[in-house]
């Protein structure tokens, strides 16, 4: 079976997180909001700037470190970010499996 869309590490934690902070820096706060239902949105907001002042002014505006990933988790309440991601992750297996049994039925 041919799996062209299929990326391996988009099933990665760390990936995860990176595309959570690219929804932000798009502006996506409706994904956003979704991804983090116990937090209002100036709460999301806050973690992240507060981020972005302490690890990304220098870095030309991405996560390039697996230390960068692991900072902005922290600056999130407890767990939220690890279940946001995981929640990311889901929805690309799902996607995956829903792509792959499109492919058998056709």
């Amino acid at each position: 079976m041919e799996e062209q869309n299929y990326d391996p590490a988009c099933e990665r934690i760390d990936t995860a997180v990176k595309a959570i902070f690219l929804l932000y820096r798009r502006g996506r706060w409706e994904v956003l909001c979704r991804l983090f239902p116990q937090m209002k949105r100036r709460e999301i907001e806050a973690a992240f700037e507060r981020f972005d002042d302490r690890f990304i002014q220098s870095y030309g505006g991405k996560i390039t470190t697996e230390k960068q990933v692991f900072a902005l988790m922290r600056c999130f309440p407890p767990h939220s970010m690890t279940m946001a991601a995981c929640k990311m992750v889901g929805r690309y297996q799902w996607m995956m499996q829903f792509e792959r049994n499109q492919r058998r039925v056709s």
